[in-house]
Protein backbone atom coordinates (compact mmCIF):
# COMPACT_ATOMS: atom_id res chain seq x y z
CA UNK A 1 0.00 0.00 0.00
CA UNK A 2 1.51 3.12 -1.47
CA UNK A 3 1.29 5.73 1.97
CA UNK A 4 1.84 9.64 1.61
CA UNK A 5 2.33 11.84 5.11
CA UNK A 6 1.81 15.44 5.59
CA UNK A 7 3.22 16.54 8.79
CA UNK A 8 3.39 20.47 10.14
CA UNK A 9 6.21 22.71 10.12
CA UNK A 10 8.47 21.43 13.19
CA UNK A 11 8.02 25.27 14.47
CA UNK A 12 4.20 24.94 15.03
CA UNK A 13 3.48 24.80 18.78
CA UNK A 14 1.28 21.17 18.36
CA UNK A 15 3.37 19.41 15.44
CA UNK A 16 0.83 16.76 13.69
CA UNK A 17 1.20 14.35 10.90
CA UNK A 18 -1.68 12.83 8.83
CA UNK A 19 -1.76 9.02 7.58
CA UNK A 20 -4.08 8.58 5.13
CA UNK A 21 -6.04 5.32 5.91
CA UNK A 22 -7.23 4.67 1.98
CA UNK A 23 -9.88 2.35 1.45
CA UNK A 24 -10.95 3.09 5.35
CA UNK A 25 -11.56 6.49 4.34
CA UNK A 26 -10.05 8.14 7.68
CA UNK A 27 -6.77 10.33 8.14
CA UNK A 28 -5.87 9.43 11.43
CA UNK A 29 -3.82 12.76 13.37
CA UNK A 30 -0.57 11.66 15.41
CA UNK A 31 0.84 13.93 17.89
CA UNK A 32 4.60 14.60 16.43
CA UNK A 33 6.35 14.88 19.94
CA UNK A 34 4.79 11.98 22.00
CA UNK A 35 4.04 10.04 19.00
CA UNK A 36 0.07 9.14 19.79
CA UNK A 37 -2.94 9.62 17.94
CA UNK A 38 -5.08 12.21 18.75
CA UNK A 39 -7.59 12.51 16.34
CA UNK A 40 -9.50 11.21 13.27
CA UNK A 41 -10.33 12.70 10.39
CA UNK A 42 -13.76 11.31 8.62
CA UNK A 43 -15.85 11.55 6.04
CA UNK A 44 -12.99 10.94 3.38
CA UNK A 45 -13.09 8.75 0.45
CA UNK A 46 -10.12 6.57 0.17
CA UNK A 47 -7.77 9.23 1.57
CA UNK A 48 -4.51 8.79 -0.43
CA UNK A 49 -2.15 11.88 -1.14
CA UNK A 50 -2.32 14.44 0.99
CA UNK A 51 -0.71 17.83 2.44
CA UNK A 52 -1.08 20.60 4.64
CA UNK A 53 -1.01 24.97 3.86
CA UNK A 54 2.03 26.30 5.22
CA UNK A 55 -0.20 28.48 7.69
CA UNK A 56 -2.45 25.28 8.77
CA UNK A 57 -5.44 26.23 7.73
CA UNK A 58 -6.19 23.43 5.25
CA UNK A 59 -5.19 20.08 5.05
CA UNK A 60 -5.81 18.85 1.06
CA UNK A 61 -7.18 15.26 0.96
CA UNK A 62 -6.86 13.52 -2.23
CA UNK A 63 -8.86 10.81 -2.88
CA UNK A 64 -7.62 7.34 -5.00
CA UNK A 65 -11.32 6.39 -6.21
CA UNK A 66 -12.98 7.34 -9.05
CA UNK A 67 -16.72 7.88 -9.45
CA UNK A 68 -18.52 9.13 -12.92
CA UNK A 69 -18.93 12.63 -13.27
CA UNK A 70 -21.57 14.21 -11.78
CA UNK A 71 -21.79 11.67 -8.89
CA UNK A 72 -19.58 13.22 -6.74
CA UNK A 73 -20.40 15.37 -3.64
CA UNK A 74 -21.34 18.99 -4.51
CA UNK A 75 -19.73 21.80 -2.18
CA UNK A 76 -21.61 23.51 -0.05
CA UNK A 77 -24.01 25.97 -1.68
CA UNK A 78 -23.01 29.74 -1.05
CA UNK A 79 -25.21 31.67 0.76
CA UNK A 80 -25.49 33.81 -2.08
CA UNK A 81 -26.38 30.84 -4.43
CA UNK A 82 -30.26 29.78 -4.51
CA UNK A 83 -30.87 26.12 -4.39
CA UNK A 84 -32.33 26.47 -8.14
CA UNK A 85 -29.58 27.72 -9.39
CA UNK A 86 -26.71 25.43 -7.18
CA UNK A 87 -28.34 22.36 -8.14
CA UNK A 88 -28.29 23.42 -12.21
CA UNK A 89 -24.21 24.59 -11.92
CA UNK A 90 -23.78 21.09 -9.57
CA UNK A 91 -26.16 18.93 -12.14
CA UNK A 92 -24.72 16.00 -13.45
CA UNK A 93 -23.88 15.25 -16.77
CA UNK A 94 -25.62 12.18 -17.61
CA UNK A 95 -28.76 14.35 -17.05
CA UNK A 96 -27.93 16.50 -20.24
CA UNK A 97 -26.89 13.60 -21.99
CA UNK A 98 -23.86 14.57 -22.26
CA UNK A 99 -20.51 11.87 -21.80
CA UNK A 100 -19.11 11.13 -18.44
CA UNK A 101 -15.74 10.86 -17.56
CA UNK A 102 -14.84 9.11 -14.58
CA UNK A 103 -13.75 12.05 -11.29
CA UNK A 104 -12.24 11.82 -7.93
CA UNK A 105 -12.59 14.35 -5.04
CA UNK A 106 -10.52 16.08 -3.30
CA UNK A 107 -11.63 17.50 0.16
CA UNK A 108 -10.43 20.70 1.67
CA UNK A 109 -10.36 19.52 5.51
CA UNK A 110 -10.08 22.59 8.12
CA UNK A 111 -7.33 21.60 10.44
CA UNK A 112 -8.53 23.02 13.77
CA UNK A 113 -11.38 21.79 13.63
CA UNK A 114 -11.11 18.77 11.60
CA UNK A 115 -14.38 18.79 9.46
CA UNK A 116 -14.54 18.77 5.54
CA UNK A 117 -15.24 22.40 4.28
CA UNK A 118 -15.32 21.55 1.05
CA UNK A 119 -15.27 18.94 -2.28
CA UNK A 120 -13.86 19.22 -5.50
CA UNK A 121 -14.16 17.33 -8.43
CA UNK A 122 -10.65 17.08 -9.84
CA UNK A 123 -9.98 14.41 -13.19
CA UNK A 124 -9.02 11.22 -11.61
CA UNK A 125 -7.66 9.21 -8.84
CA UNK A 126 -5.26 11.16 -6.91
CA UNK A 127 -1.67 10.32 -6.08
CA UNK A 128 0.18 12.85 -4.92
CA UNK A 129 -0.87 15.86 -3.09
CA UNK A 130 1.71 19.48 -2.77
CA UNK A 131 1.13 22.92 -1.45
CA UNK A 132 2.66 25.81 -2.38
CA UNK A 133 4.93 27.34 -0.33
CA UNK A 134 2.79 30.38 -0.21
CA UNK A 135 -0.24 28.12 0.30
CA UNK A 136 -2.59 29.74 -2.45
CA UNK A 137 -2.35 26.24 -4.54
CA UNK A 138 -2.58 22.97 -4.39
CA UNK A 139 -1.20 20.68 -7.13
CA UNK A 140 -3.04 16.84 -7.74
CA UNK A 141 -1.76 14.25 -9.38
CA UNK A 142 -3.78 11.84 -11.55
CA UNK A 143 -1.40 9.29 -13.41
CA UNK A 144 -3.99 6.92 -14.45
CA UNK A 145 -5.05 9.67 -16.64
CA UNK A 146 -1.84 11.63 -16.97
CA UNK A 147 -2.74 14.81 -16.02
CA UNK A 148 -2.81 17.31 -12.92
CA UNK A 149 -5.08 19.75 -11.23
CA UNK A 150 -4.26 23.07 -9.78
CA UNK A 151 -6.89 24.02 -7.04
CA UNK A 152 -6.89 27.76 -5.60
CA UNK A 153 -6.91 27.60 -1.80
CA UNK A 154 -8.13 30.88 -1.84
CA UNK A 155 -11.20 30.54 -3.70
CA UNK A 156 -11.48 27.03 -3.37
CA UNK A 157 -12.00 25.68 -6.69
CA UNK A 158 -10.01 23.80 -9.20
CA UNK A 159 -8.15 26.86 -11.39
CA UNK A 160 -6.47 24.51 -14.12
CA UNK A 161 -5.54 21.25 -15.26
CA UNK A 162 -2.53 20.09 -16.86
CA UNK A 163 -3.33 21.01 -20.38
CA UNK A 164 -4.77 24.99 -18.99
CA UNK A 165 -1.53 24.68 -16.40
CA UNK A 166 1.28 24.01 -19.19
CA UNK A 167 -0.41 26.75 -21.61
CA UNK A 168 0.57 29.31 -19.43
CA UNK A 169 3.73 28.74 -19.39
CA UNK A 170 4.50 28.12 -22.76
Amino acid sequence: MAMALAAADAATAAPEVYIPLGAANKVQVIDAATRRPTAMIESVSNAHGLAITPDRRYLVVGSFTEVPAGSEDAPPRPSTVSQAEHEKHHATPAASGAVTVNKSVVSIVDAESLQVVRRIAVGGAVHHVAVSPDGRSAVTTHPGRGGISVIDLVTVAVAGTGDTVLAAYR
